[in-house]
């Protein structure tokens, strides 16, 4: 994409690619040294969907409202992306590309034996998979999530927890500005309730009893696609981007024998809710305004309707434009941007904070502990209110 940018623009912009580190925290260390020792030189840069505060309260990033009215309308995008990509009322970044979990399952397998729907419940979904272990040796486990202490950690404690009816932290709702309601800081710790305890309870159930490897507590994206991928699994938390595995050519799990539905919940009566994930682009704000003005020309043609359909069809990640959900020729070349439709409507955000990023390591440690079964959900919904509570204590302005 970068060369066909750079054929079309050749004499005017030039673009060069700087490979990042592939995990999140990790690419995000980097930018943050680069900027707290005198500036980055990146023009444009790849977000994580949580860092939009942090890096508008820092102003390491342009903000670019003004130029974002003058071309899009909030509606254009994906409600949770382009509120990803807002504080302070603001526009600090442009959606590229949006994720939010997701449950892969052998549709082919399930089928074998005689189950037409995915689980909606974690209650069905170790009731199947116990009856296909029974009768099919080759199926080991039912079911890989990540609960290493990393931000996908994160990111699966606050599915566990949401769909059991629990929050983490939430903030306050103001009716004004850009959207219908815009989240201000998250400083309101939820955790410690029935309902976000039953939650981590289930994952801690599901190692308990083998509905999960032993050592799902050590496992990233990376370990649970190779888990599912050698066809001794039944089900995947994942992103929408694993897809795209299940397209490459010689796949041993291909995206015929695969379905995608809403992650399970504790109750079939309560909403099933993804963590929203995803990457919106930046512009630095240090750079010159030539580079700005260079840095908006390719965004603007890295998240057009084209380039998004073309990443889509060739790595699986999700558009952020909205018109591209509704493309029924899309829809049937790539089945899982119309699967994935409902999901994305229900995705939830992570807090949002300026500290996020420091809050983040504790909550993926207490979660890791809990799969561990070294931590009891009781005392780890308790340890996650006294730490949290106490971090936005540390960090509150003085009046």
């Amino acid at each position: 994409m970068i060369q066909e940018f750079n054929m079309t623009h050749e004499g005017e912009i030039a673009v060069e690619f700087k490979e990042g580190k592939r995990l999140s925290n990790q690419f995000y260390d980097e930018l943050s040294v680069d900027f707290s020792v005198g500036g980055s030189d990146v023009d444009v840069w790849g977000a994580d969907v949580v860092w939009t505060a942090l890096f508008a309260t820092k102003g390491w990033a342009e903000d670019l409202t003004d130029r974002f009215n003058q071309v899009f309308h909030n509606h254009d995008f994906i409600d949770a992306s382009i509120k990803s990509a807002t504080y302070d009322d603001k526009i600090w970044g442009i959606p590229w590309f949006t994720e939010a979990g997701l449950l892969y399952y052998r549709k082919d397998l399930l089928q074998k034996h005689g189950i037409q729907d995915p689980p909606r419940t974690w209650e069905e979904l170790v009731s199947i998979t116990n009856r296909v272990k029974q009768d099919d040796s080759g199926v080991l486990h039912g079911f890989v999530f990540q609960a290493d202490a990393y931000e996908g950690g994160v990111v699966n404690a606050c599915e566990f927890i949401w769909n059991a009816g629990g929050e983490l932290i939430v903030g306050d709702v103001l009716e004004s500005g850009i959207f219908q309601s815009v989240k201000v800081d998250a400083d309101i710790i939820a955790v410690n309730s029935l309902e976000a305890e039953e939650g981590l309870a289930v994952a801690a159930r599901l190692v308990r009893e083998k509905v999960c490897p032993s050592k799902v507590d050590s496992y990233r994206e990376f370990e649970s696609l190779e888990n599912f991928m050698d066809g001794k699994c039944l089900f995947m938390r994942g992103w929408p981007a694993v897809y795209g595995e299940f397209m490459r050519p010689g796949a041993s799990v291909t995206a015929d024998m695969v379905g995608v539905a809403a992650l399970p919940t504790v109750l079939e009566s309560n909403p099933s809710f993804s963590c929203l994930g995803g990457w919106n682009l930046m512009i630095n704000a240090s750079a010159t305004e030539a580079r700005k003005e260079a840095s908006w020309k390719f965004i603007l043609y890295l998240t057009d309707p084209a380039s998004q359909q073309y990443r889509l069809e060739r790595a699986g990640t999700l558009p952020s434009l909205k018109s591209l959900y509704n493309d029924a020729d899309l829809a049937q070349k790539v089945p899982i941007l119309q699967a994935t439709k409902t999901v994305i409507l229900n995705a939830r955000s992570r807090p949002t904070s300026p500290y996020y990023m420091e809050m983040s390591p504790f909550i993926s440690t207490v979660f890791q502990s809990v799969v561990r079964r070294t931590l009891s959900p009781r005392n780890a919904v308790s340890d996650l209110e006294v730490h949290l509570e106490k971090f936005l204590d540390e960090h509150k302005l003085p009046s």
